[in-house]
């Protein structure tokens, strides 16, 4: 048996090593109820308010 070399992904940041790890997942078709979430992001009470119409209504729309 031969010892094989190989290098390992670390955090940029503090060099710990990065570990993957398969995990299962959802998405969400978010081109096929746009309309509806832009509608329901007015009827929600952000805060702060500029998330409405900034980050998250950006988004969406």
């Amino acid at each position: 048996m031969s010892t094989i070399d190989h290098s390992y992904p670390h955090c940029w940041r503090c060099d710990t090593p990065l570990i993957y790890r398969a995990i299962s997942a959802w998405y969400v078709a978010v081109e096929k109820i746009r309309d509806k979430m832009v509608a329901n992001n007015q009827k929600i009470n952000w805060t702060p308010e500029i998330i409405k119409n900034g980050r998250f209504g950006k988004w969406v729309e």
